[in-house]
């Protein structure tokens, strides 16, 4: 939703499932693989990536006109038992959700309330960036430990691709939440990572867009 300084609602942009549906046990189901709406805001535009079968980034005004669609197709990534094997084990031990997991007897306990779903791929967006007069996405795709960027002008010309070192993942429940521990900047990958000594360090990359 746009709201004015009063509070008042101007406009709805765009509404999505939530990624945990239904009340009651065992008809809790659980998004596993989360299809989050991205949002950025700059120069007084709102890009909202939608989230379809391929990057689709809709631009509006900041009274909540469209002004232009950016798509770009792209080779979907398919969601296999390796994924969701590691995608079980982040849920397991995020910090928010390991000690409930302990609260309510251990972890198969846990998984007789929900439903766990996994799609059969990866959205094709998993963040997205609009700085310094361009766009910037991260993907799900990784290439040798490294995961995969694409940089693009503001209305998705001169596409670009790039892949830095797998960064530090945002804990499952932080991500839900809309929380993320990197940012980029001046095409610039900023992150946290926790050292061996659990003090956390700023990590910045250069990103070759």
């Amino acid at each position: 939703f746009i709201y004015d300084p009063g509070m008042k609602e101007i406009k709805k942009l765009y509404s999505q499932e939530w990624v945990q549906q239904g009340r009651r046990p065992p008809g809790i189901q659980f998004d596993m693989v989360m299809d989050m709406i991205n949002m950025a805001v700059r120069d007084d535009k709102l890009y909202l990536d939608k989230q379809s079968d391929g990057i689709h980034i809709s631009v509006f005004d900041s009274s909540g006109n469209k002004l232009r669609d950016i798509r770009k197709p792209v080779k979907m990534i398919k969601v296999t038992g390796v994924h969701k094997e590691q995608i079980i084990e982040d849920f397991k031990n995020d910090p928010f959700v390991k000690p409930q997991i302990r609260m309510m007897g251990g972890w198969n306990a846990v998984k007789k309330m929900f439903n766990m779903k996994f799609r059969e791929y990866f959205p094709a967006v998993q963040y997205m960036y609009v700085e310094n007069g361009g766009i910037v996405i991260g993907t799900y795709k990784t290439i040798g430990g490294k995961t995969e960027y694409l940089g693009m002008d503001l209305h998705g010309n001169n596409q670009k691709r790039t892949v830095i070192p797998a960064h530090i993942k945002t804990p499952f429940m932080s991500k839900l939440r809309g929380v993320t521990l990197h940012t980029v900047a001046d095409k610039k990958f900023y992150y946290l990572r926790e050292t061996d000594d659990e003090d956390w360090e700023l990590v910045i990359e250069e990103l070759k867009l």
